[in-house]
C-alpha cells in the first residue's frame, strides 16, 4: 500500500504501511475474440507502519473485496498472451488487532465502500487448458471512517489504495472439455440425468448461528452468547463416477456478540476459512440426491469493532489462525443436467483461541469457536453426463 492521507480527529495525517499479501479466486467466461468477463473475490492483509512517518502505529487492515471484471486478452498466435482489464464492486475494509498508536484510543472498525480496479498482465499456456498468469492490479475505494474507542474520536477521509502483484493459474473449461448428452432414441420425454464425473463450481449463503461458548477472561470462566449472523461459501472440486467428491472451499461468516454471562458486550466476530472437503452423493435414481461429508483446513478468526464490555477501556480486538474441521449434510436437486440447487447444514469448529486486551495483563483465552450454518446454494458441473 502506498502512503495514504487521512484525518485523525479532524487533523490531517499520512499513513504508511508494511508490505502485505493478497489472494484471489475468480470464475468467468471467455469469448472467441478474446473478451473475458468474470466475478472475483480477493482478500488482502496489510499491517500499518506509522502515521506521519515518525509516529509508530500498530494494527492490521483486512480487505475483503468482490468485483465484476471485464478483460481483453490480446491474440498473439503463440503461448504468451498479454491482457488488460478493469473492474468495479465493493470492498469491506476492517481495521483490527488494536489499531492505535501507543496511546489508549483504538480505531478498530469496519466500513464497506464502492471499489474499482485496473489490471495488466500476461498469461502463458502450459497446456491448451492450463495457463500460468502474472499480473499487476491497482485497486481503490473511497473515504472510509473508523470511530475510536473514546468519545468524539475518529479516523476519517481514508481512501484505500493498494497495488498487488499476483502470480496465479487459470483452468479453462472450453471446447473439447464437454461431451454432448446422448440423444434419447425413445419417446420425446426427457429422462433424469446424473453427473458421471468431472469438475464443478459451487456457491451458497445463509444464516449462521453460534451456540453459547465458554471462555476465560484473565483466568475467570464466563459464557459468551451471540446474535444470529450470516455466512457464504465458494467451492470448486471434482466428482467421480462413484459419487465421491473432493473440493476446496472458502467460506466467510460474520456474527455479533451479545453478552458475557449477563453483562452486555459489543463487537464483531469475522471468520475467513479455507477447507478441503470430502463428500459423497448418494445415488437415488431421481433428481433428488442427498449428500454428506467432512472437511479440514484453517480458520482466520478476527474480533473487532471495539470488542469489549459496555464499560471501556479494555478492548479485545485481535486475530487467530487455527486448525478447523467441519461436518456437512445436505440435499441437491437437479434443475438441469448440469445445474443443481442445494440445501445443507454445516457444523464447523476450531482449536482454542486467545485474544489479548488493550490493557497490560488482560487476555481472553480458551475460546473454542463453534458455528452452525444453513446454506442455500447452487452447483454447476462441467463433467460428462449420461441418461439414467
Amino acid at each position: 500500500m502506498p502512503n495514504i492521507s487521512l484525518k485523525v480527529n479532524g487533523f490531517p495525517a499520512t499513513s504508511s504501511w508494511k508490505t502485505g499479501y493478497g489472494v484471489l479466486l475468480a470464475g468467468g467466461y471467455k469469448w472467441d475474440f478474446g473478451l473475458r468477463t468474470e466475478l472475483e473475490y480477493s482478500y488482502r492483509d496489510t499491517k500499518v507502519k506509522a502515521f506521519n512517518f515518525t509516529n509508530p502505529w500498530l494494527g492490521t487492515q483486512w480487505d475483503n473485496s468482490l468485483m465484476a471484471n471485464v478483460l481483453y486478452e490480446v491474440p498473439t498466435g503463440i503461448a504468451l498472451r498479454p491482457y488488460i482489464g478493469f473492474g468495479g464492486g465493493g470492498s469491506h475494509i476492517s481495521w483490527g488487532d488494536n489499531f492505535r498508536n501507543r496511546g489508549p484510543i483504538i480505531y478498530d472498525g469496519t466500513d464497506t465502500k464502492f471499489a474499482y480496479q485496473a489490471m495488466i498482465g500476461v498469461a502463458y499456456a502450459l497446456t491448451p487448458q492450463i495457463d500460468v498468469t502474472l499480473d499487476y492490479r491497482l485497486k481503490g475505494s473511497e473515504s472510509f471512517s473508523f470511530r475510536g474507542s473514546a468519545l468524539n474520536t475518529a479516523v476519517t477521509n481514508f481512501s484505500d489504495r493498494t497495488r498487488t502483484l499476483f502470480l496465479g493459474a487459470r483452468y479453462t473449461f472450453g471446447e473439447g472439455a464437454f461431451e454432448d448428452v446422448p440423444s434419447d432414441s425413445g419417446a420425446g420425454e426427457q429422462a433424469p440425468s446424473t453427473p458421471l464425473a468431472g469438475p464443478y463450481l459451487a456457491a451458497g449463503a445463509g444464516p449462521d448461528f453460534k451456540p453459547d461458548t465458554g471462555l476465560s477472561i484473565d483466568g475467570a470462566h464466563v459464557t459468551s452468547t451471540w446474535k444470529s449472523g450470516y455466512g457464504l461459501f465458494l467451492a470448486g472440486g471434482y466428482k467421480w463416477d462413484s459419487g465421491l467428491r473432493v473440493e476446496g472451499e472458502y467460506s466467510y461468516r460474520e456474527d455479533h456478540v451479545r453478552s458475557f454471562n449477563t453483562n452486555p458486550w459489543f463487537g464483531t466476530h469475522w471468520d475467513n476459512s479455507a477447507m478441503i472437503n470430502v463428500l459423497y452423493d448418494v445415488p437415488t435414481g431421481t433428481n433428488i440426491m442427498p449428500y454428506f461429508g467432512v472437511g479440514v483446513g484453517g480458520s482466520h478468526i478476527s474480533w473487532g469493532d471495539n470488542f469489549r464490555a459496555r464499560t471501556p477501556p479494555v478492548i479485545y480486538d485481535g486475530s487467530n489462525l487455527k486448525f478447523a474441521w467441519q461436518g456437512i449434510v445436505g440435499v441437491a436437486y437437479a434443475i438441469t443436467p448440469k445445474i443443481d440447487v442445494t440445501l445443507d447444514y454445516r457444523i464447523k469448529g476450531t482449536e482454542s483461541m486467545t485474544f489479548r486486551g488493550s490493557a497490560p495483563n488482560t487476555v481472553i483465552t480458551d475460546f473454542t469457536d463453534l458455528t452452525h450454518s444453513v446454506f442455500v446454494g447452487g452447483r454447476y458441473s462441467f463433467g460428462s453426463w449420461a441418461r439414467m
